[in-house]
């Protein structure tokens, strides 16, 4: 049996970063450990960081994935984590 590798793509845009997962991954996983993330449930990053993110969005299908962090900015008004 084959085996299916997993990868995840890192970019950096002008209101945040981009995760994208590629391979095994379940969209499901990802929006778990973004619910756990949000409710302090993790220890993904600091307290000092997660202060700065405005949002979390999760996009895609099982096998292709993203996340996305939204940065804090001060001409935008805050938004609610999107699950699409």
């Amino acid at each position: 049996m084959e085996k299916t590798v997993k990868k995840a793509e890192v970019t950096k845009g002008l209101s945040g970063i981009k995760v994208a997962f590629s391979g095994g991954v379940e969209k499901q996983s990802v929006v778990s450990m973004v619910e756990r993330c949000q409710g302090g449930q993790c220890d993904c990053m600091s307290d000092e960081a997660k202060k700065k993110i405005e949002g979390l969005e999760v996009a895609g299908e099982n096998g292709s994935v993203e996340l996305n962090f939204l940065f804090y900015c001060r001409m935008r008004p805050l938004k609610r984590p999107q699950y699409v």
